[in-house]
């Protein structure tokens, strides 16, 4: 609420949405890094099993994010975060 009370204009909006997304992706990567890192380290996983979950921990984060690569301005995110 504070932050959008500060908001004067949508004028910077995409550049702060960027922002925003770019702080949510590298919190999820380090939590599931720090997760893969305990999982290696416990020795519980093969190498093979490792890598497979390395790759379906990347994914989970990709299909939380639908719209990462798809959005184009402004007024297509405030449109889908209504929907």
């Amino acid at each position: 609420m504070r932050l959008t009370g500060r908001l004067t204009s949508t004028a910077h909006l995409e550049q702060h949405a960027y922002i925003v997304l770019n702080a949510y992706i590298s919190r999820r990567t380090m939590i599931f890094a720090s997760q893969l890192l305990e999982k290696a380290k416990a020795n519980d996983l093969a190498a093979e099993d490792l890598l497979i979950e390395a790759n379906n921990m990347l994914e989970e984060i990709d299909h939380d994010i639908p719209c990462f690569n798809t959005i184009i301005d402004a007024p297509s995110v405030i449109q889908q975060s209504k929907d």
